[in-house]
């Protein structure tokens, strides 16, 4: 439901009056001050900006994370890792939604996951002298994540927990809120730009859609964002847990060797009459 178009705030120095939401996803390369201070004037002029960060961005873009933790969202140079709650591998997190009102409109949806791949952690806390916004977590990681730190040369030998490691939870997702007047702007800060992906997207047993897709309704209010679900026509596989296993073995394996057992004794039995 809405009209999307590159902006590039180097060339054309301001950003457009009917613009709703900017959004920066994945930067490769800071803003610079007079950039900031756009998206600034956009912001508490009522429009909205989302920004979706991870490890594939670079560590350092000073001005952008400066600008980021006036909103309460402090970006960290980490890679935020869950051996036990994950998919595929440890970077493959399986976060949670917080109990934010934000996220209310979700509770029927609870028994889907949210799969954010080679996250960041955020510290989300406005300093004490900021009174004109507010911000809340909106998705954050289980107890049993961990971090690495993270530098643009860091190479990992094992993704495995080790002595250093911070514990977990981390908030993943923050939203902020411009209360200096009755516009009402407001910063979305997503740690996890790959959730995104299509495959992702796509999938409808995730929740990754519907959360975004939610966000942008907070943030936009007046217009009705409307999302399909896509019909996948490939067959995907059956993913069961330790117990469906022993179930499906005793059905398949157990139970017709146990008949198959149980024929020949009757056969010769009655060879015997």
């Amino acid at each position: 439901g809405f009209t999307v178009s590159l902006l590039n705030l180097t060339e054309e120095k301001e950003i457009p009056d009917d613009a709703s939401i900017v959004v920066i996803s994945l930067p490769q390369a800071d803003l610079t001050e007079t950039e900031a201070d756009l998206i600034d004037a956009f912001v508490k002029g009522g429009g909205d900006l989302m920004v979706f960060d991870g490890t594939l961005s670079p560590t350092s873009l000073p001005v952008l994370y400066s600008y980021l933790k006036e909103w309460g969202a402090d970006v960290q140079a980490d890679m935020v890792l869950d051996a036990d709650y994950n998919i595929n591998e440890e970077p493959d997190i399986l976060a949670q939604l917080t109990d934010s009102d934000v996220n209310s409109a979700l509770d029927s949806k609870t028994d889907m996951v949210l799969v954010t791949p080679n996250a960041k952690s955020i510290t989300a806390k406005l300093d004490s002298s900021v009174t004109d916004r507010t911000i809340e977590t909106l998705m954050e990681s289980r107890d049993t994540a961990y971090a690495k730190v993270l530098t643009d040369e860091t190479e990992y030998d094992s993704y495995a927990k080790a002595d250093g490691d911070t514990d977990g939870p981390f908030a993943l997702a923050t939203l902020s809120t411009y209360t200096g007047n009755d516009d009402g702007g407001q910063v979305f800060v997503c740690s996890a730009a790959l959730m995104m992906t299509d495959d992702l997207m796509s999938a409808s047993s995730l929740l990754n859609r519907s959360f975004l897709s939610n966000v942008v309704s907070e943030m936009q209010p007046d217009l009705d964002v409307v999302t399909i679900a896509a019909k996948s026509l490939s067959a995907e596989p059956l993913i069961a847990g330790t117990t469906a296993q022993f179930v499906i073995f005793l059905l398949l394996a157990l139970f017709p060797l146990a008949l198959f057992g149980t024929g020949i004794a009757v056969f010769f039995r009655r060879r015997k009459l």
